[in-house]
């Protein structure tokens, strides 16, 4: 009975020190992240070195200086306005499903943003490019026409309103 009694209570301590190890362990991770964050340099630095390679169409390199922001920095203003930025590279470089794709998952992530109009009018009008070949599915002209459609009904004071009408006309 002594050993029984003597087992349940070993095992009751390796049970409760491995408990407490992951807890220890977890808080250390945050401790680390928490210092991490505190050692990064200033986001307005960061957004004007990556606009500055945007400005110069180096956007390979400014789709990774937006992407580190938006990873380390959100939900802070620049971290959301560099979700657009992205997009934005991609399409300055002709990577129009790229493009789209982070358009689309910016109107989905904010579909209350000033900055939601943009995204939206900017992916209909990647769809059109995409659209422009003739190997390419005519869905996408479709897609565009939606997207534009949507701004027209949703957006109606937006300065990209005039801009949709126009091109919803193009399909």
């Amino acid at each position: 009975m002594k050993k029984i009694f003597a087992s349940i209570i070993v095992i009751t301590i390796l049970f409760s020190g491995c408990s407490w190890f992951s807890k220890s362990e977890k808080k250390d991770k945050e401790t680390k992240t928490a210092v991490k964050k505190k050692d990064l340099p200033p986001v307005e630095n960061l957004y004007r070195g990556a606009m500055f390679d945007f400005n110069r169409g180096k956007y390979d390199k400014a789709i990774e200086e937006f992407r580190f922001i938006k990873e380390n920095y959100y939900p802070n203003k620049y971290a959301v306005e560099s979700e657009i930025k992205i997009g934005d590279a991609y399409f300055l470089d002709k990577e129009y499903t790229l493009a789209q794709v982070v358009y689309d998952e910016f109107r989905k992530m904010h579909p209350a943003h000033s900055l939601a109009p943009y995204a939206i009018y900017q992916s209909g009008v990647c769809h059109l490019k995409e659209s422009s070949s003739i190997d390419r599915d005519q869905n996408e002209v479709e897609s565009a026409l939606n997207d534009f459609e949507y701004i027209l009904t949703n957006f109606p004071e937006s300065r990209y309103f005039r801009m949709a009408l126009e091109k919803a006309k193009e399909c």
